[in-house]
């Protein structure tokens, strides 16, 4: 899957915009409208045989569910694990910026291109 491919899949599945329509592919702008979604490249592996490089690597993308409640930010997460189900999820972490009452999961995915 694409970097492109990713970012379609997110803003059209039907669990993730029934909640939210803002998707990001990078920084989340300063003046968006709460649930949002971000997604970001991490890096990647190339994936390797004893004849060497395949061409085809192992993808990490960070994909984050933006909200302004806690539990608005979960029914993201859920959406967001829900539609990256055939994926490696690696791990989702919570986060809260509590002065600017923002509340963050980072969700960490494998993705094999």
């Amino acid at each position: 899957m694409t970097e492109q491919q990713l970012f379609t899949q997110l803003s059209t599945d039907a669990g993730i915009t029934a909640i939210t329509n803002e998707i990001y592919n990078g920084d989340l702008p300063e003046s968006v409208t709460l649930p949002a979604v971000t997604m970001a490249f991490q890096g990647d592996e190339p994936i390797n045989t004893l004849s060497g490089d395949t061409g085809r690597t192992r993808a990490r993308y960070q994909i984050n569910a933006w909200a302004s409640t806690y539990s608005d930010a979960q029914a993201l997460r859920v959406a967001i694990q829900q539609c990256m189900i055939n994926s490696s999820r690696i791990t989702a972490q919570p986060a809260h910026e509590e002065e600017i009452s923002l509340f963050r999961y980072a969700i960490d995915y494998y993705i094999f291109q």
